[in-house]
This record gives C-alpha cells, sequence and structure tokens, in this order.
C-alpha cells in the first residue's frame, strides 16, 4: 500500500517582502510570491496606459488618445468652452466659436467688429466702421428732398445732410437739384424750374445745410422772389 504523499511547504516567513502596499501573498505552485491585489495587473507602462498603485492606478500615456477615440460631433461643430468656469470641454457651433475670438486690431489678426448695418460705411485699419472721407479723389454722394411747404410755398427752403462721419470743416460741399420725381412735382418740372441750390454750415463730423432758392427775377408782394411749393429732389457730393 503506498503511504501518505508528503510535501513541504515554504514558511511563510521565507517569501521576499512586498514591494507594494496591498500586494496579497500567493503560492505560485512552488513557493510563496507576492502578487497584486487586483488579481492580476502588475504596474508598469501598458502601451497606451500605464499602471501604478499596485494595479489600482491606470493613467493614460500623454499623446495616444486619437480623433477616432473621441466622441462622434456633428457637422460644422468645433470644440471649446462657452460655458463661465473651467469644466469639461464643449461642442460648439460656429457662432459660439466666434463669441470666443477677438476683433482685429492695427497689429493683431481678428474679426472684423459688427457694423451696425447701413450700406455706405467702410472698416477702417483701426478696427472702427466709418463714412467714406472722401480721400484719393473720392467722394461721398447722397439725396435729399427739400420742401418749400404746401401751396403758395416760400421762396427758401433748408434740409439738413447728417451722419458724415468723415467730413470736416474745410470739405468741400456740392449740391444741385436731381431731375427725380416727387410727391408734388414731376422729373421734368425738376428740369425747368428756377431754383438755385447751394450749401453752407458744414459740422465736422455730422454733416451739413442745402438751401434752396427761387432764382426767377419776378418778385412776390411779400418780396424775396416768386413762392414755390412742395419737394424737390436734390443730390449731393462732398469731399
Amino acid at each position: 500500500m503506498t503511504g501518505p504523499i508528503r510535501t513541504r511547504l515554504q514558511p511563510i516567513e521565507e517569501a521576499v517582502a512586498p514591494t507594494t502596499a496591498g500586494d496579497t501573498l500567493q503560492w505560485n505552485g512552488s513557493a510563496y510570491v507576492w502578487a497584486p491585489a487586483s488579481g492580476g495587473v502588475s504596474d508598469g507602462d501598458k502601451g497606451d496606459v500605464t499602471v501604478s498603485g499596485g494595479g489600482t492606478v491606470w493613467t493614460i500615456d500623454n499623446d495616444v488618445v486619437s480623433n477616432a477615440k473621441l466622441a462622434n460631433v456633428s457637422t460644422a461643430t468645433l470644440k471649446g468652452r462657452v460655458t463661465a468656469g473651467t469644466g469639461d470641454p464643449e461642442d460648439l457651433t460656429g457662432t459660439q466659436a466666434t463669441t470666443l475670438l477677438d476683433v482685429f486690431t492695427s497689429a493683431l489678426k481678428g474679426l472684423a467688429p459688427a457694423s451696425g448695418g447701413g450700406t455706405t460705411n467702410f472698416l477702417r485699419a483701426d478696427g472702427t466702421w466709418s463714412a467714406p472721407s472722401g480721400g484719393g479723389g473720392g467722394a461721398n454722394v447722397g439725396t435729399a428732398t427739400i420742401d418749400f411747404g404746401a401751396f403758395p410755398g416760400s421762396s427758401h427752403a433748408t434740409v439738413a445732410v447728417t451722419g458724415q462721419a468723415g467730413i470736416v470743416a474745410g470739405s468741400v460741399v456740392q449740391a444741385w437739384i436731381r431731375p427725380v420725381a416727387t410727391v408734388d412735382h414731376s422729373a421734368d418740372e425738376h428740369l425747368v424750374e428756377t431754383i438755385r441750390i447751394s450749401t453752407s454750415d458744414i459740422v465736422a463730423g455730422t454733416g451739413f445745410t442745402i438751401h434752396g432758392f427761387n432764382s426767377s427775377e419776378k418778385t412776390s408782394p411779400q418780396g424775396g422772389g416768386t413762392r414755390i411749393y412742395g419737394a424737390w429732389t436734390v443730390a449731393w457730393s462732398w469731399a
């Protein structure tokens, strides 16, 4: 009869002391060894991840997260953050992204500032919108309506032109009758009526005044030339 099998057990005291807190003492078939308590992942670089703390801390290595590993986003989406304070990145629309960008300056690239509307102003190199100054042989032009009032009217009428941010005290201003019909007079009447147009009172950065006179040699009982009535179209320019 075969006797009992005897196995010599290695005393626990002979096992090597643990190298990492949290390791457990395990028998590997021939000796007791200290193994990670996690059950099998030892500390070290595992490729894209580095394990430490006896398998309890897993850290993604730098520069290993590719675009393909990120969450999907919608078309025309940018990564950023518009919510105040520190926090997770957000998926931004183009409109949201532009709110984070600076307006350009004379020294730095950037966005164009809001124009405020209109069709005549231009964007200056200092980042502001302004009416054309008329420099370089150009001119600022426009039209206005000068009104002599209801019949029988008057021999003199004025209209103020404003919104001319680039005009200066020394600007040359011109105005004339333009044959464009109004509610009172046809284009042909504009061609034959004896109205003299002149300008005055330039206000730098603002505008000027257009005057209309009836230049007929006839005089009314009230003096000052024959009266004229209604609205007339005038054109103007300055440089």
